[in-house]
């Protein structure tokens, strides 16, 4: 049932939610083999979605082959500058990709002075029959609003119990952001400039 705007953070310290840092900049790298022909252009829309919402400094820094060095969540290492990558993967590659799994979304937390937290080199993983679905029916919409989840994972939103909201966790027909989400992604994009 629909409530009131809601949202929920991954982690928080002190009460405060980790967040990327608020002055750097943020860069995504699209890795679109196994993906729809528009890849890197639902990409980019998502991404200016998120950089309206949130207000930090986020860009795409190009389309790219092979393998993100974290696409798979586990692979490494992971540098604290690497971008979050966006790739199409299966659940041979991935098991968590199942049938009812379309994404996975995530980023590693990095720990600094004082037991401080921030959020670096995020992945996004998209469901390549999934997607090939969605290509075939011309269903934009739904391939958006799946990466607009995904990225709100990464920047540091949780799942809700609210049908209002994207990031609600059992989502079947929203394909924009909530009020709830749009209230957490603004305070996630205030977090400290490290």
């Amino acid at each position: 049932s629909h409530q009131d705007p809601a949202y929920a953070f991954l982690d928080s310290v002190g009460g405060h939610p980790v967040t990327y840092s608020s002055c750097q900049l943020i860069q995504v790298a699209v890795y679109p083999a196994g993906g729809p022909p528009d890849a890197e252009q639902l990409v980019r829309e998502a991404v200016d979605t998120m950089r309206s919402a949130t207000g930090l400094k986020i860009v795409v820094a190009g389309t790219f082959g092979g393998h993100a060095p974290n696409w798979n969540f586990k692979a490494g290492p992971v540098y604290p500058d690497d971008p979050i990558a966006v790739s199409w993967q299966d659940g041979d590659a991935i098991a968590e990709l199942t049938d009812e799994i379309a994404g996975l979304g995530g980023s590693r937390e990095v720990i600094g002075r004082g037991g401080s937290k921030r959020y670096v080199a995020g992945t996004i993983a998209l469901s390549r029959d999934y997607y090939a679905y969605l290509d075939k029916h011309h269903n934009h919409a739904e391939a958006l609003a799946v990466l607009l989840h995904e990225f709100g994972h990464v920047f540091g939103l949780a799942h809700v119990d609210s049908s209002g909201e994207l990031m609600y966790r059992h989502n079947i027909c929203r394909t924009a952001l909530g009020p709830g989400d749009l209230e957490g992604l603004q305070l996630l994009g205030k977090g400290p400039c490290t």
